[in-house]
């Protein structure tokens, strides 16, 4: 039985670690979220792109905890029934986050769930500008 080559072994190994390219307004899994609650454990989670870098992105969580909804300024209330939840991937009632953006290393982000619908899109430039008004930086 031959073996591979070491060049072909490194090419294969390259091609495994190709950084991902996400389109703004993907809703990316993120396996290994920090949790707000518990600073050292991870959850999994929806995430929205809001830009892609060359090795990290830009994101905004969701999250089902609903209840959490009023310690956040600029939040977009997803309920799982809607035509959003189905565009978006989502499966439970959820909250897009505006106030928590992140920047991830793409080796953190997963599969793409779905896409971020025109109507919500409005809902979220609306708040950004909200926010910018407001004197928040993102």
């Amino acid at each position: 039985m031959m073996g591979f080559m070491p060049e072909v072994l490194i090419i294969i190994s390259l091609m495994a670690f190709k950084v991902r390219k996400y389109e703004i307004w993907d809703v990316v899994n993120v396996p290994a979220f920090p949790n707000q609650e518990n600073p050292g454990e991870t959850t999994g989670r929806p995430t929205i792109i809001l830009e892609d870098l060359e090795d990290s992105a830009v994101i905004f969580p969701i999250t089902k905890q609903i209840d959490q909804a009023s310690r956040y300024k600029y939040v977009i209330l997803i309920d799982e029934n809607s035509e959003e939840a189905k565009t978006m991937g989502l499966r439970f009632t959820s909250i897009l986050i505006l106030d928590r953006a992140y920047s991830l290393p793409k080796m953190r982000l997963a599969n793409v769930i779905g896409q971020c619908p025109d109507s919500i899109i409005v809902q979220i430039e609306t708040l950004l500008e909200q926010a910018k008004m407001d004197g928040v930086k993102f």
